[in-house]
């Protein structure tokens, strides 16, 4: 936990007051032990229940890639959640699914601190959960009338906002992410599953209502979501590194500028972090860095590998590489804010550049970051149509220069202090050739 910035360490404090608050009042204000019908042996037999089925669940996690570094697991234990806020009273529900994250999460060896902020995470939305359906569902009317779907639908919505707020609410702390962007942009990753999962829950809770057993008729269905979700995973997963792929291809084009965007990448994360962006924006300039020049696979080898200065219909040629990258990436919602990045890395900060001629603050910053990088890497890289490279230090006197005119200026200012601290760091010698490699 001392790794965490004090913000991210702050809030985790939080939540664990939070969630012994809660339980807390509960326990005064709610502390019966039983619902309507139920003994020390049913609830018993159910607790039993229920910890198994979560434990099961929580085997079987589905891990998503969030628009940022970061992971995030969504469990099909969410539809269980729901059954388990409305079988048991408040002060059950909330120390069941307490005691199944600490047993689960001691089983996986998780850091004491994640351990104990899963469990307060879960007593906190099931807890409000419970307590809404146990304050105002009505036993005396029937289970489907429109009143009671309104409570359980409400209180399932509670239930989702206050996981998705408290979770997503700690890594845009730890991304250094806008909350409600950071929020919005990965519960949109996640929506497919998250409102199949309460709607499953609705019916188990159902189920329990007319028949327990019936319920074992759903476990098709819990293996459908699960196997459904995981597909949906790793088809996005593939075509990520599909994407990265072509790029690589690129590069292994031409034998003198192999790895060129794996480095332009590397420059660009770097720069990123100089200028304090937020984990989120680097991640995805990063990403964008990575596939700038993927639009080159048009480009055919007697244009790309040509030993000599291009013709203007050559040039001209080339020049439609960005737009190529733009219309490729925008075939896929992952990258589609990246693709406008890669349609705008030849942007000239004066507005000479191509393809669209934008100027100044109008390109996008992420754009504006690789134009540098790209460029650094390309004067100090062999090229197949020029004699010589540039030396690191030549190279950077080039984009000092072409600041405000080609270049971001503040940008260039930073992304030649940062090379020169780099090589000082490395001492590294003038001239020599200088390719840091991004470590996957």
């Amino acid at each position: 936990m001392k790794k965490l910035e004090k913000r991210a360490r702050i809030f985790i404090i939080f939540i664990y007051l939070l969630a012994v608050t809660l339980f807390s009042l509960t326990f005064v204000y709610m502390p019966s032990l039983y619902r309507a019908g139920q003994n020390i042996y049913t609830v018993s037999l159910l607790s039993l229940f229920f910890i198994v089925s979560l434990m099961v669940a929580d085997r079987f996690p589905i891990v998503y890639i969030l628009r940022s570094s970061s992971k995030a697991e969504v469990s099909v234990a969410m539809a269980l959640d729901i059954a388990i806020a409305f079988v048991f009273t408040p002060i059950v529900a909330m120390s069941l699914v307490v005691l199944e994250n600490l047993i689960a999460d001691a089983i996986h060896k998780k850091s004491w601190y994640k351990n104990l902020f899963n469990a307060s995470l879960a007593a906190i939305s099931v807890g409000l959960m419970s307590i809404l359906l146990n304050r105002f569902f009505n036993v005396t009317i029937p289970f489907l009338s429109l009143y009671n779907m309104l409570v359980i639908v409400g209180a399932a919505f509670v239930y989702f906002f206050a996981e998705t707020f408290i979770l997503f609410g700690l890594l845009s702390i730890i991304n250094k992410a806008t909350f409600f962007n950071f929020w919005m942009e990965n519960v949109k990753t996640i929506w497919v599953e998250i409102f199949t999962l309460i709607p499953l829950g609705i019916m188990i809770v159902y189920f329990f209502q007319k028949s327990p057993w019936m319920n074992l008729f759903l476990l098709p269905t819990f293996i459908t979501i699960y196997y459904a979700s995981m597909r949906r995973v790793q088809v996005e997963e593939e075509t990520i590194n599909a994407l990265f792929t072509f790029a690589k291809a690129v590069d292994d084009r031409i034998p003198d500028t192999m790895q060129h965007s794996v480095r332009v990448a590397n420059w660009t994360k770097n720069l990123c972090e100089r200028l304090n962006l937020s984990e989120e924006q680097s991640y995805f300039i990063t990403m964008a860095a990575k596939l700038h020049d993927i639009g080159k696979l048009i480009i055919p080898d007697s244009v790309l590998l040509k030993p000599a200065p291009l013709t203007d219909e050559e040039f001209n040629m080339i020049k439609q590489h960005p737009i190529k990258g733009d219309d490729i990436l925008n075939h896929f919602s992952r990258f589609k804010d990246g693709a406008k990045i890669v349609r705008h890395h030849h942007e000239y900060f004066n507005g000479k550049g191509y393809p669209d001629g934008l100027k100044g603050e109008s390109i996008p910053l992420g754009a504006r970051i690789i134009s540098v990088a790209d460029a650094f890497d390309a004067m100090i890289s062999a090229r197949p149509y020029k004699n010589k490279m540039a030396t690191v230090e030549e190279a950077l006197n080039k984009i000092r220069k072409a600041g405000g005119k080609q270049f971001d200026p503040i940008i260039a200012e930073v992304f030649c202090q940062m090379v020169r601290e780099k090589v000082a760091e490395d001492e590294y010698v003038k001239g020599k050739e200088f390719f840091p490699v991004l470590n996957d």
